[in-house]
Order: structure tokens, then sequence, then C-alpha cells
């Protein structure tokens, strides 16, 4: 239409197009000096949605919640709550404040949502941009990195992730995040140790139902042959720089960080307690996105929640549980001929 004066989109926040239409309606709207009305009760599947980006910026904002009706009150509230069956649906239908029904559904967060509302404020952009590389600050002199990796590969799949972290002040420093060819993942990651004082490195190597041999372990391996060209590396001798999933042994075998049904809780479970605690601060808007759409599924698993991804969450979590024995020692172990545990 060339004449439109008023748009009306209901249910906004389920359009899974309402970004791309928005955004091509709006000229419309600036010719006519018509206006838009968007309006829809929160998707609790999603956080971070074009709309909610469109309402929280709008200086026309309308929010109508649960007590605008008149009658209602906490015990009515309290009253009907008791009667759901769906808690994380009710909370979304029924909010009582804005903040509220922007942020994820309290009764199927993993991470406590008031702690992600507070690291969302402490994102910011990038200072630069290099393709799929984001930097917020250049590593300083004698500076200690932690970088980890979700080395997943897909065309239409899961992205491949890695990021960095100041081992002294748990301050996110870079992010890489794409679809990257193993190999290329591999370069990348090899460049970005370098460059961040030989950063210590966790990659995952298969996480939970993959192949043992898919991907993920050719870009761990891939990392691990071009760690021999490396200047903290010793030839004939196994890096300190880089995580070994059996680390305790006199001969490690296995380099990569192993996600299975044994260290998946573990490594998530503290890295939640991290982030209650905000002993870590996160830069990536995305990442803390991530978090946010991070759930418990129905029969009590974190997980992605639908159409979400947790490439960055997964990402975080394995720099976190590395804290205690990241390694920045500049020599390399020696193999040993014997095994044994220390």
């Amino acid at each position: 239409s060339y004449t439109g004066t008023e748009i009306l989109l209901d249910e906004a926040d389920f359009h899974e197009r309402f970004g791309a239409s928005y955004e091509a309606l709006l000229p419309l709207i600036h010719d006519t000096g018509g206006r838009l009305f968007a309006v829809s009760t929160p998707n609790f599947d999603l956080v971070d949605s074009p709309f909610r980006q469109v309402f929280q910026k709008s200086s026309h904002q309308l929010y109508l919640g649960y007590y605008d009706r008149p009658g209602r009150t906490d015990e009515t509230y309290q009253y009907a709550e008791a009667q759901s069956q769906d808690k994380a649906r009710f909370e979304k239908e029924n909010s009582r404040t804005a903040e509220e029904a922007l942020a994820p559904p309290r009764t199927r967060a993993f991470f406590e949502p008031g702690s992600l509302t507070a690291m969302m404020a402490e994102t910011m952009p990038a200072r630069e941009v290099l393709g799929p590389l984001s930097i917020w600050r250049e590593p300083v002199v004698a500076g200690k990195y932690i970088l980890a990796a979700d080395t997943a590969w897909g065309v239409t799949g899961s992205y491949n992730c890695g990021a960095i972290f100041d081992a002294k002040t748990w301050d996110q420093v870079a992010e890489l995040h794409g679809r990257l060819h193993p190999n290329e993942m591999a370069y990348e990651l090899w460049q970005l140790h370098k460059k961040y004082n030989h950063a210590y490195m966790v990659l995952e190597r298969a996480g939970e139902g993959q192949e043992r041999d898919g991907e993920s372990v050719v870009v761990v391996d891939k990392v691990e042959e071009l760690m021999e060209a490396c200047e903290c590396h010793t030839q004939g001798y196994i890096s300190t720089r880089m995580f070994y999933y059996d680390w305790k042994s006199l001969d490690p075998q296995r380099p990569g960080w192993q996600t299975d049904s044994k260290t998946r809780p573990d490594m998530l479970g503290e890295f939640r307690e991290a982030v209650r605690g905000r002993e870590l601060i996160i830069r990536s808007r995305e990442g803390v996105t991530e978090m946010m759409t991070f759930v418990r599924n129905d029969k009590g698993r974190p997980e992605a929640s639908k159409g979400a991804y947790d490439d960055r969450v997964m990402t975080y979590a394995e720099a976190w549980a590395v804290r205690d024995i990241a390694n920045f020692g500049m020599g390399s172990a020696p193999k040993q001929t014997v095994t044994g545990t220390w």
C-alpha cells in the first residue's frame, strides 16, 4: 500500500519475521505520517527478540499488566497461579511489571534472572569486529588469559564459538563466533592463543551425544598439531598451555575437554553459581541472551530453549571449569612412559 496510515501487528513477539516486516514497513509509516502498533504477550521461548528490542527503545511504550484490570490483587494472583498447570506460561501471560514480562520465566530459568539482568547491563559493543571475531580489549603485557571453545560445526546447525577471559579479573576480552570450517576454526583459535600471550586453551573435543571422531575432534587435533610450531612449545613435549582431559596422568594423551553425562552437570552447576555470585563479566550481549534462553526442559535437563542456541553458554562454562588448573608456565611437560595420578 502507498497510503497506509495505521498498521497493526498483533502477537508480534511470535512472528518469526517481525524484524524484517518492521524494517520494511517503517518507510511507509514515515511517508504517510502514520502509526504502527506492535502488540504482543511475551513469547516465553524468547528473550532478546526484535519485538522486545523495539519495545525497549520506543518512546511510546504502553504496558498493560495483571493489575491493570480492576479488582485484581496479590491474593487473586496467588490463587490463580496455584491453579495453573504451566507456571512459565502463566507468568508471561499474567506479568505484573514490564521487567517481569521481558525477563525469562523464573520457573524454567537455569540461571538466576536477576543476575542476568545485571549482567546484560555490563554488555557493550565490541571495540573492533573482524568478521566472526569481536574484540573488547587487546592483550596487555604479562596478562594471563583463558581461551575456551565449543568447536562443533554445522552448515545450518550449531555455531562454533571461542571466548577469551582475563584469568585475573574474569572480564571477557574477545569472542569468536560463526560457522567456521574445522580447519579454519583451528587456525583462528591458534592465532588467538598467540595474540593473547599464549592463552591457556580448553577446547571441547566432543559434546554429549556427538561423535568421538567428529568435527570437534578434528579441530582439537589440528590445534595440537599447530601448537608444535608455537613459541611456547618445545618439540617432543606436550604443551602446558592446552587442557588435556587426562591431565592428572603423567603421560596425558587426550587433548581437549570432554562434555558428557558426568562433566556436563558439574560444569554447568559451577558456572551457574559463578553467574549468581557475579564472579565474571560477559561483554557479549548475544552471550547473555543465550544464557537467558538456557532453561530446564520438562525433564529438568538444562538446555537451550526452542529456537535458541547454547554455544556461548557451553564455551563460558568450559572456561570457568578450568580456572583452578590453568597452567601459565612457559615450559612444556615432557612425555612420560609411565602413567599415574598426582
